[in-house]
């Protein structure tokens, strides 16, 4: 989940933190990033690798909330809204 994360968000650009011009464009970027590069799989891989790449995104699951966790440990509380879910 981790490495999928990273590898879109390579191709995509990150975001800084401040950017707000760049985070309104980031979902958008990272889908198309997603898209390109999972789209070069085999077709079985690629939709699995797609689901767990947006379980990442949305956070939509404990393992998606901890693996968001440890890619951005340094960021403020008030950004790290996907661990307060329950």
């Amino acid at each position: 989940m981790l490495q999928i994360h990273d590898l879109v968000e390579i191709d995509s650009g990150d975001t800084l933190l401040y950017d707000a011009a760049g985070a309104a464009m980031q979902a958008a970027r990272k889908e198309v990033a997603a898209r390109r590069l999972l789209g070069l799989l085999p077709a079985g891989q690629a939709g699995e690798f797609l689901a767990l790449w947006r379980e990442f995104e949305a956070a939509a699951t404990a393992d998606a909330r901890f693996a968001k966790s440890v890619a951005h440990p340094a960021e403020p509380r008030g950004r790290r809204r996907h661990l307060d879910r329950p």
